[in-house]
């Protein structure tokens, strides 16, 4: 697992609060799989024809980090080193993290699921985020996603 990972050599300090994202949109839209729902809760986007050839309903890890960073967005992969090299009264994955997760949710299988702000959010749904989920539904891979816009609050469409 992923998440668990080892001192197994020297990791870099992360800024956790270097990727805030007060202004994360939270687009939701049901689509035939967790994977393009999360894809699109944080691109806006869907997958076209070609990627849907290409990739089909079942997103692998390699695959949604590929396509977010070809999108320009950063992700930061998580795991008890990078989280706990720091100092952990000051900088610590924060609830204005966007973070991706792939959860164990049955035997044999794995799904989507974004943390931002204390919200959960699983397909087209969003609830509060429950204290026991990641232990109801072990977390396998987990990352901070961030894009630039979401730092900058959105533009007034009335003038």
């Amino acid at each position: 697992m992923q998440v668990l990972g080892r001192y197994t050599k020297k990791v870099e300090e992360i800024r956790f609060d270097q990727y805030n994202a007060p202004h994360f949109p939270h687009r939701q839209r049901w689509l035939s799989s967790c994977g393009e729902s999360a894809f699109y809760a944080l691109t806006g986007q869907c997958f076209d024809e070609v990627l849907a050839k290409k990739y089909p309903h079942v997103l692998r890890q390699k695959t949604m980090i590929r396509l977010l960073k070809q999108k320009g967005y950063t992700t930061v992969p998580l795991s008890v080193c990078t989280v706990s090299n720091g100092n952990y009264m000051h900088n610590t994955v924060n609830e204005l993290n966007v973070v991706l997760n792939c959860q164990l949710f049955h035997r044999g299988e794995a799904s989507w699921t974004i943390v931002h702000k204390n919200c959960y959010f699983h397909h087209d749904w969003e609830d509060k985020i429950h204290i026991l989920e990641f232990i109801n539904r072990p977390i396998l891979a987990s990352w901070i996603v961030y894009h630039p816009s979401w730092s900058v609050p959105p533009r007034n469409s009335k003038r």
